[in-house]
């Protein structure tokens, strides 16, 4: 090994001294070292030269990888003065700025009195803004409203100024036809009074006949009136008769089923009274029809009676201790 490679081992911690197996020490013995000559030695195996071809790819890479090493070894001392560089421009900085710090002290107090002057003046002018600025709301409603009623007047303007513009007359100004207007006025009303008589003096005639016609229109309509309410006195006493109609047909069917439930009672009554007769003891006690009493009562009393002894009889035998 040359002093460039023993410099790069020890340098290259990751780098591996590969100790030989015994088979190769062996080999080597025998055949010789990899510089000595091989003639007349036989040939090596195929898995011994796969091997050797695999050792030297891993001392290829290596090679490469301590070659990678050392450029990065290189590039961090380059980096470790880079850094050295920075923290010696940062301490000069700071020496800098604690000496900026200490000269701007008295500056920096002699402005914070001057801020604190300054937001006494602020806060009076906010003051002092703060009622001109109601007062200028005051103005700005007032200066609405007036807006507003020009606005209002505006279509009366620009129609007097068509007028005053467009008029076959020849009028100076909107005055010059206002004043017009104005004696245009008294005379209309001159005009309208004595229309007004002339009115009342003609047309009587016409007057009676309208009131007159305004009568027969009156009466035509309580005619009508009353010709409405006596169909719809028509109309309620035919629903009537309908609804009692119904009514009655509904009662017959009620009074049909009635009498259907009483015959089925009476069925049933007879069927209990028969097996009461033919469970007696002497099978020959029978209902005798009394005046005034129907059969089914009767009939009735005798079931209540055939109950009755038999309740007599459970309560004697419950006596008896059974």
């Amino acid at each position: 090994m040359t002093e460039e490679d023993i410099s790069a081992d020890n340098i290259f911690l990751t780098r591996q001294n590969r100790v030989p197996t015994t088979f190769e020490i062996k080999y080597l013995e025998k055949f010789g070292q990899k510089g000595d000559t091989r003639i007349g030695l036989p040939g090596l195996s195929p898995e011994l030269v796969d091997k050797n071809a695999e050792m030297e790819q891993i001392d290829k890479e290596l090679e490469e990888a301590r070659l990678k090493f050392e450029t990065w070894k290189t590039n961090l001392q380059v980096k470790k003065k880079e850094i050295e560089v920075k923290k010696e421009k940062l301490a000069d900085q700071k020496r800098q700025l604690d000496m900026f710090t200490v000269v701007h002290t008295a500056e920096l107090k002699k402005c914070k009195e001057r801020e604190k002057s300054e937001n006494q003046q602020i806060a009076k002018m906010e003051s002092e803004l703060e009622q001109l600025t109601i007062k200028e709301k005051e103005l700005k409603l007032q200066n609405e409203k007036l807006v507003a009623e020009l606005q209002k007047l505006q279509p009366c303007a620009d129609y007097l100024q068509n007028v005053v513009t467009k008029s076959i007359f020849t009028f100076d100004n909107i005055e010059a036809i206002l004043n017009r207007y104005s004696v245009l006025s008294v005379t209309r009303a001159e005009y309208l009074e004595t229309y007004q008589q002339l009115l009342a003096q003609m047309g009587i005639k016409e007057r009676e006949a309208e009131k007159q016609l305004l009568h027969e229109k009156n009466l035509l309509i309580d005619a009508t009136m009353k010709y409405n309410d006596g169909i719809m006195n028509i109309e309620q006493v035919k629903k009537n008769n309908e609804y009692e109609k119904a009514k009655a047909i509904k009662q017959v069917q009620r009074v049909e089923e009635k009498n259907v439930e009483l015959a089925m009672i009476k069925t049933s009554i007879n069927a209990i009274y028969q097996r009461a007769v033919e469970k007696a003891i002497g099978h020959n006690e029978t209902v005798k029809p009394k005046e005034g009493v129907s059969m089914e009562d009767l009939k009735l009393q005798y079931i209540q009676n055939r109950f009755t002894d038999l309740q007599i009889v459970i309560d004697e035998w419950k006596k008896e201790g059974h």
